[in-house]
């Protein structure tokens, strides 16, 4: 199962008990969405990073090769 899929499972789960309380929607707006909604995001987010951060290293390592080699 994928993050993405686990997310939409939870998120349609709170929606429908109407909170992660169970006590409902509170007065202020649906804070527990909003809460699932930013950790989704910045998760993604930082799975971006760390692709980054690998392609960074992979290049990294093949520079050191490649001096090594010279």
């Amino acid at each position: 199962m994928t993050v993405d899929v686990a997310m939409d499972e939870l998120m349609g789960t709170v929606q429908r008990e109407g909170g992660a309380d169970g006590r409902g929607r509170r007065g202020g707006g649906d804070v527990d969405m909003q809460i699932l909604r930013n950790v989704r995001r910045t998760s993604s987010h930082s799975c971006t990073l760390m692709d980054q951060l690998k392609t960074l290293k992979i290049k990294v390592y093949g520079l050191e090769n490649d001096l090594r080699h010279l």
